[in-house]
């Protein structure tokens, strides 16, 4: 695995779950992104990105 190439991606699919939050209006559909962009963040932080605590830390 290269892990450069996997943080990208895994950089830009928080990225867009961000921007279906915006607009979602679903509470079961918006739990399901939180769940996924906080999964999504310990991957990074397992894989030893610089990244906050907790994703709801993080400067936008």
């Amino acid at each position: 695995m290269d892990i450069d190439l996997a943080t990208e991606k895994i950089i830009a699919a928080r990225s867009l779950i961000k921007e279906v939050l915006i607009e979602c209006d679903v509470p079961m559909v918006e739990g399901a992104l939180d769940e996924a962009d906080l999964n999504l963040h310990w991957i990074l932080w397992n894989l030893g990105v610089d990244v906050e605590l907790h994703p709801k830390l993080e400067k936008n």
